[in-house]
């Protein structure tokens, strides 16, 4: 009975105490937040700084709230979408040649894995950005005055 009652508790203890390796849990892939402004420069409907602006020349007349965005790797997918926010007037010292209206954009979750990417900002075509640019947060897409 000794040897039988002996034998169930190491089957007990083995079964208890398995020595494989629990599966990995997959990670989730690697993703950041592409950032930055969109600035128009011209004719401006407001002409005080910090104000909600818009423009009306014909280089800058598509830049406007909720105009869209398209973020694609470099093969061409696209992996994230986005709009422009609300433009707010900055003056320089010789207005109107530096006034500009400033929009931001932010595309959250955005794959890591590609060395560029192309930004298409309404039908405008796209340009080429490395992650590190769409990163910073401090990158400054001038439309042209």
């Amino acid at each position: 009975m000794r040897a039988l009652t002996a034998a169930l508790l190491t089957l007990t203890i083995a079964a208890c105490g398995s020595t494989e390796a629990a599966a990995p849990t997959p990670s989730a892939p690697a993703t950041f937040t592409a950032s930055g402004t969109v600035l128009a420069f011209g004719a401006s409907w407001s002409n005080k700084e910090g104000e909600e602006c818009g423009y009306t020349s014909r280089q800058s007349e598509d830049i406007k709230p909720g105009l869209r965005l398209v973020l694609s790797d470099n093969t061409g997918k696209t992996v994230g979408i986005g709009t422009l926010g609300v433009g707010i007037l900055t003056l320089g010292d010789s207005p109107p040649e530096t006034q500009r209206c400033v929009f931001h954009f932010s595309i959250a979750d955005v794959p890591a894995d590609s060395p560029f990417y192309g930004l298409k900002i309404g039908d405008r075509d796209p340009v080429d950005y490395s992650a590190a640019e769409l990163r910073s947060g401090q990158l400054a897409i001038d439309t042209g005055a």
